[in-house]
């Protein structure tokens, strides 16, 4: 009888266990969402002058040292100058003189939240936004930003879901160790 409640008490903890670790890693395994970044000049935009600076503004406060910004010509010469601002959820890229033609922002954003946001938009100077022939895999690589799953950066610490998933196997594996030494005990 007493070896029944045993079997019982084990199938119920690890059932236990089971759920446990399914909640805690449902989190991980969600798709992110998408984020939306405002860009001046829009994409698509046609000016008659090019702009000094490139603006984007996230939804979020952005992590200063984690920005990069590249604007490029229809060539791919770079005609970004600098280091990109920061300002909160604000960020301007200054940029050189922009003669007639097409040039493309491409923009990687890490957020105070650590999430990451990439993308890119085009706009023209005295023309059409699109330019003929542009190599969007040339202009990730000018910024930074990640090809599906590449570039990524390491944060100064945990992230908050890491560390209770971390905690909670802590947790778990030192409950596993109790009933262990108190079953060995018990023989």
């Amino acid at each position: 009888m007493a070896a029944r409640a045993v079997v019982i008490r084990r199938a119920v903890a690890i059932v236990i266990l089971t759920v446990a670790v399914g909640v805690l890693a449902a989190p991980l395994f969600r798709a992110p969402a998408r984020i939306d970044v405002a860009t001046w000049p829009a994409d698509g935009a046609s000016m008659s002058a090019g702009p000094a600076v490139v603006r984007l503004s996230a939804p979020a406060p952005v992590r200063p040292g984690e920005v990069h910004v590249t604007v490029v010509n229809a060539d791919g010469q770079v005609m970004s100058v600098g280091a990109p601002r920061v300002a909160g959820a604000e960020v301007s890229q200054p940029i050189g003189m922009l003669p007639t033609g097409s040039y493309r922002v491409a923009y990687h954003l890490e957020l105070e939240n650590l999430t990451q946001v990439s993308g890119s938009t085009a706009f023209g100077v005295g023309m059409a936004a699109q330019p003929a022939g542009w190599d969007e895999a040339e202009a990730r690589e000018q910024s930074g930003a990640p090809e599906a799953g590449g570039h990524q950066h390491v944060a100064g610490g945990l992230d908050p879901l890491t560390a209770v998933a971390l905690g909670a196997n802590v947790i778990v594996l030192a409950g596993i160790a109790v009933l262990e030494v108190r079953r060995r005990r018990a023989r």
